[in-house]
């Protein structure tokens, strides 16, 4: 399910394929035809996972002073890329459901700061020509 290597993780489940580099999803595949549904170009230059604070100040996760990456299998299924940083501690677990081959991308941020608001996970590159059906619990921003 799941192949780490150089801080590129790289999944694969009987319907789906994917690849991210640290945090950012560079790639989503269906398993059957190939088709890919990101264009990577779009996606240069956006951060992977964005602190917000409720001051409405942000910052990248894991981009700055003493920051460092590494990931952590919890389960077959079920795998961690965690980001510290000077500012605050991230990560983003990724879980594989058995059944049906879905991928399940939960991030979180731990931090010393107060007033932190949110943590924005970028998925960007959708395809122009697609339309995104996902369960979002903080809104979405096109």
């Amino acid at each position: 399910m799941f192949q780490v290597h150089d801080q590129v993780v790289d999944i694969r489940t009987d319907t789906i394929q994917g690849t991210l580099e640290g945090c950012r999803l560079v790639s989503l595949r269906d398993a059957r035809t190939g088709e890919e549904f990101l264009d990577r170009s779009l996606g240069e230059g956006v951060p992977s996972l964005q602190v917000l604070h409720a001051a409405g100040t942000s910052y990248p996760l894991g981009s700055g002073f003493k920051s460092g990456i590494s990931y952590r299998r919890i389960a077959d299924h079920i795998l961690e890329v965690v980001l510290s940083g000077w500012d605050a501690d991230g990560s983003l677990r990724i879980t594989v459901d058995r059944e049906t081959g879905d991928l399940l991308f939960e991030p979180s941020v731990h931090s010393r700061m107060r007033g932190i608001a949110a943590l924005r996970w970028s998925i960007a590159g959708i395809r122009k020509d697609l339309d995104l059906v996902a369960p979002i619990s903080q809104g979405f921003r096109a």
